[in-house]
């Protein structure tokens, strides 16, 4: 089995996790998800004001070339143990995942592009945009749901990273793809899911 490896990249709060959720719910179990957010640095070992001065929407947080590695054997069908990540104390986790190649293997995440020979292993590249409003509006709904996190703290990492990273690193990527998907509008990641299904053509 020839694996089909599909990059989702894009902004945060873009709507990368929502189509990359109906993909594989119409795939099933011939389709995995592996995030990018898995493979940020190990920070255990750092003090928490030293943690607020890193920038996290930097490319150099993640470790590009172990996630590039990984893709690399998976490809060549051996089995590999993806890091786990914890979001709330920045540091990997002891556990790992196990995964095998499947026949849709769909890579999400902000840095999925941003070398060279990342880009070069995906067979489809799309890139996943939203109107900085709407992404804003999402991006605080989220943090605050799921990461317990407070308005003003959201708004300054917005300000002050995100925002300016996004139109330095990640925007610029979008050149590279083979489909731009704008999701400000509810049928936006339908419509992509329902386009790169039918070019994917299995099932």
């Amino acid at each position: 089995m020839k694996g089909l490896f599909i990059g989702v990249c894009g902004g945060s709060a873009s709507g990368k996790t929502t189509l990359c959720r109906q993909l594989l719910d119409y795939y099933g179990d011939d389709a995995q998800i592996i995030s990018q957010d898995s493979y940020y640095h190990d920070r255990s070992d750092v003090s928490a004001d030293e943690i607020k001065k890193i920038n996290f929407d930097d490319p150099s947080s993640v470790d590009l070339e172990l996630l590039y590695q990984d893709l690399i054997r998976l490809s060549m069908h051996q089995v590999v143990s993806t890091p786990q990540y914890c979001f709330n104390t920045h540091s990997r986790l002891m556990s790992k995942t196990n995964i095998r190649i499947r026949k849709i293997n769909i890579v999400e995440g902000l840095f999925i592009f941003e070398t060279e020979k990342l880009r070069g292993i995906f067979d489809q590249k799309i890139y996943v945009t939203a109107d900085d409003d709407v992404r804003l509006i999402r991006r605080i709904k989220r943090d605050m749901k799921e990461r317990g996190r407070d308005l003003d703290s959201i708004l300054e990492q917005y300000l002050s990273s995100v925002k300016p990273m996004y139109s330095k690193h990640i925007e610029p990527k979008k050149e590279h793809a083979d489909l731009v998907i704008n999701t400000s509008n509810g049928p936006g990641v339908d419509e992509a899911a329902r386009m790169l299904i039918a070019k994917i053509g299995l099932n």
